[in-house]
C-alpha cells in the first residue's frame, strides 16, 4: 500500500490519526533516533502463504514467532514468506497494520493491550503515523492473536 493509499483508507474509514515527517529513516538504529515513544511504536510486518496476504502488527520491542503465526493463520510453518516490498507497495519500514486489498492484519496481544496512541509506519521511511491503537483494532479485517516469541527471564 503506497503512502497515499494509506491515509486514504484511514480517512475513508473515518479514522483519525497524525501524520509526521521526518528525516528518512533506514535502519533500527535511525527509528531508535525518531522522538516517538519506543513503548508506543509497532512495527507492521508482511507474509503471504498459498491462500493469501496477512498483515502482523506486533511491538517494536517483540519478535515473531512464526509457528504461532502460522497456527494463527492455519497454514503450514514452510508455506510462510516474507511479501516482497513491490506486493505490497511500500518501502521497508513504512508499512502499516492496515487491512487491504484482502489482507487480514494479525494484531499480537501485547501491541492490542498498548491502548492510547500508537506510532506505525505511514508508508515511506520519512512518514510516520499516529493513530489510536483500538481504533486500528477495530477495521473490518483485523483480529488479536498470542504472536510474539516470549523472551526468557534473566
Amino acid at each position: 500500500m503506497d503512502r497515499p493509499g494509506i491515509l486514504t483508507e484511514l480517512e475513508r474509514l473515518g479514522v483519525p490519526f497524525v501524520l509526521h515527517r521526518h528525516e528518512p529513516t533506514h535502519s533500527e538504529e535511525e527509528r531508535r533516533s525518531l522522538p516517538f515513544d519506543p513503548e508506543r511504536r509497532v512495527k507492521t510486518l508482511a507474509f503471504e502463504f498459498a491462500s493469501g496476504l496477512a498483515l502482523v502488527a506486533l511491538r517494536e520491542q517483540d519478535r515473531l514467532d512464526y509457528a504461532k503465526l502460522a497456527a494463527a493463520l492455519g497454514v503450514a510453518r514452510a508455506s510462510l514468506r516474507p511479501a516482497p516490498h513491490a506486493r505490497i507497495g511500500v518501502e521497508p519500514g513504512g508499512l502499516a497494520p492496515i487491512p487491504r486489498d484482502g489482507a487480514d492484519c494479525l494484531f499480537d496481544e501485547r501491541a492490542a493491550r498498548l491502548g492510547g496512541p500508537v506510532f506505525v509506519g505511514g508508508g515511506e521511511p520519512s512518514a510516520t503515523l499516529e493513530v489510536d491503537v483500538d481504533a486500528l483494532l477495530a477495521l473490518p479485517g483485523t483480529r488479536i492473536a498470542d504472536l510474539a516469541r516470549l523472551r526468557a527471564e534473566p
